[in-house]
């Protein structure tokens, strides 16, 4: 645990990571592919104090919201729903995707549709940062004085990482 020049405790959470084999689906206006990838989410947390433990916040509930997300998307397709390239749509055993005049379908198990744009590492950041903080919730961030929630995603051997920061405002 460190305090920044802000008079924050900051930490880290090192054990908090998650590791994922997955496959995304990128597209633009050119072209339509799927890739592999390993990725490893990392937490970071800012508050004002600690709590009467000594604690800045309970890291098994985000320890278990990393592993049930962690569960989610591993090797599953993951399915950018808000791709301006790509139509997407269900059926009760797939998942379509459309581009032109190519058309391809998974079964729906397999996949695990994003509210995302694309498939990149700031995108899964913010898809991840905001479960964390829908999960724990905001008044429950607040009410721990909790500043800040930080989701650095990377691509595994360290090709790209996007970091999403959610800031906490302070309770009035």
């Amino acid at each position: 645990m460190v305090r920044t020049e802000k008079n924050y405790f900051s930490v880290l959470v090192k054990h908090n990571t998650c590791r994922v084999d997955c496959t995304g689906i990128f597209a633009s206006e050119e072209t339509c592919f799927m890739r592999p990838r390993s990725l490893e989410f990392t937490v970071k947390i800012e508050s004002l104090d600690l709590d009467e433990n000594g604690w800045l916040i309970n890291f098994r509930d985000i320890k278990n919201i990393l592993r049930t997300m962690g569960k989610k998307i591993e090797g599953k397709v993951l399915v950018p729903a808000k791709c301006r390239y790509l139509s997407v749509g269900t059926t009760p055993s797939g998942v379509c995707l459309s581009k032109e005049n190519m058309l391809y379908e998974f079964e729906k198990s397999s996949c695990e549709i994003m509210d995302t744009e694309n498939c990149e590492v700031e995108y899964l950041a913010k898809y991840v940062c905001e479960e964390i903080v829908t999960k724990l919730t905001m008044q429950s961030l607040r009410d721990r004085n909790v500043t800040k929630v930080q989701i650095r995603c990377e691509e595994l051997p360290q090709l790209k990482s996007g970091i999403y920061e959610v800031e906490i405002p302070y309770n009035t």
